[in-house]
């Protein structure tokens, strides 16, 4: 590792730069540069109004469908998450989270139907302001304007909200599920 060494006095004395090694024995971390995201259309992953598409985080995958309300995926939610009702179901713990018009919060991943094709490392998805790409290998992103995000990570799915989190509301599944 090569950093510039710290300097004081008058600069025009030194001769040439002044450079320093440093060992150290600390833990780094390694990164990946990638090349810029390659945009997807969402029509070809459009399912009943909305695009649905599959992730995938090491051994995690998943489900979100994105629309022009907002965004939601699949993934593992809090022990402390709340329990949410999706009418006519009884409640249940939250599986997923949403991101949109309505703030952001907890749900259930219902009515949705299956995927219809898989969001790769290196593509990303965009329906008006709401937005999902991987920024490493190892993080799905999801955004819904410019205060409202959540990353999906690790080999569990867990999710990891961005911004002010509301209590899920109850509302009603679509008649055709």
């Amino acid at each position: 590792m090569v950093s510039l060494a710290g300097c004081s006095g008058n600069l025009e004395e030194v001769e040439g730069p002044v450079l320093e090694t440093l060992a150290s024995k600390s833990e780094t971390t390694a990164t990946t540069t990638r090349a810029a995201d390659r945009p997807v259309n969402p029509k070809d992953f459009e399912r009943a109004g909305m695009s649905v598409f599959s992730y995938r985080i090491g051994e995690h995958s998943g489900v979100c469908a994105i629309s022009p309300h907002g965004v939601t995926c699949q993934g593992q939610t809090p022990k402390d998450a709340p329990m949410v009702t999706a009418v006519p179901l009884p409640p249940r713990k939250a599986d997923s989270i949403y991101a949109g018009e309505d703030g952001m919060h907890y749900t259930v991943f219902e009515g949705v139907g299956p995927a219809q094709g898989e969001l790769m490392p290196g593509q990303s998805i965009r329906v008006n302001e709401n937005f999902c790409h991987y920024p490493d290998d190892a993080t799905l992103r999801c955004t819904s304007g410019d205060a409202l995000s959540y990353t999906i990570t690790d080999s569990e799915g867990a999710i990891h909200p961005s911004g002010q989190l509301d209590d899920p509301p109850v509302w009603t599944l679509p008649e055709y599920w």
